[in-house]
């Protein structure tokens, strides 16, 4: 990605181990391309499903996720109801 000019990498000074990675103009550009785009997907996704039908399918999706991880914070991870990742930071 870097290579491509999507992200800038510059190593820590204090602990030459660790950088510091930062997206450029381009790479904001095609991220704000793709989320919009995830979003409209989304949205085609869930066209024809009510909000209670959405919430069974986020239930049974979170039981799924607990079988293959018992410790994940479900809970801190959900958007509020009605928001589908639009003001999700990065």
């Amino acid at each position: 990605m870097e290579t491509e000019g999507l992200v800038t990498r510059v190593r820590n000074s204090a602990n030459r181990r660790v950088h510091q990675v930062g997206l450029t103009e381009t790479g904001e550009a095609l991220f704000r391309q793709l989320a919009g785009a995830a979003r409209a997907h989304d949205r085609r996704l869930r066209a024809h499903l009510n909000d209670q039908e959405i919430d069974r399918l986020r239930a049974l999706l979170d039981r799924l996720l607990g079988n293959v991880d018992p410790n994940a914070d479900l809970e801190s991870e959900r958007l509020p109801h009605g928001q589908h990742g639009e003001s999700a930071s990065r």
